[in-house]
């Protein structure tokens, strides 16, 4: 099954990015998919993250031609909550985190998580919070 995301003023069984405020002068939306992307690797979460910007921007006016400051930043303001609640409902924590610059999550699996700063392979290594480390510093 595909995966899309619909962005502002879709259905409420949809992905749902919208900014409030503006839902009266931009009734419409657009679709992002991303069925086809690895959200688990740093390049599927990155295109999603530019997916869901362009159809904020094309959603909240970004590109209506000479506007007034006002409506600049009025325009701004909606693609900036847009794109907030486009990654909000994806919900899938490598994608917030790349959105936020973090730069890694940790995905919890039912028994097991994964801290990038405790596996050696990672460039996140900490070998302070390393239990196995000759250099482990243990908590106080």
């Amino acid at each position: 099954m595909p995966r899309s995301a619909y962005l502002a003023l879709a259905s409420a069984a949809s992905l749902l990015i919208a900014a409030p405020a503006f839902a009266q002068s931009h009734p419409e939306s657009r679709v992002v998919t991303y069925g086809e992307l690895d959200l688990d690797r740093a390049a599927g979460a990155d295109t999603l993250i530019r997916r869901i910007d362009q159809a904020a921007e094309a959603v909240c006016g970004q590109h209506d031609g000479r506007t007034t400051t006002r409506q600049a930043m009025i325009n701004r303001q909606c693609e900036l909550e847009a794109t907030d609640n486009g990654v909000a409902d994806v919900g899938h924590p490598v994608v917030t985190a790349r959105y936020y610059g973090s730069g890694y999550a940790i995905i919890e699996d039912s028994a097991d998580s994964y801290d990038p700063t405790l596996d050696p392979a990672s460039p996140y290594y900490d070998p302070t919070r390393d239990p196995y480390s000759p250099y482990y510093v243990p908590p106080k």
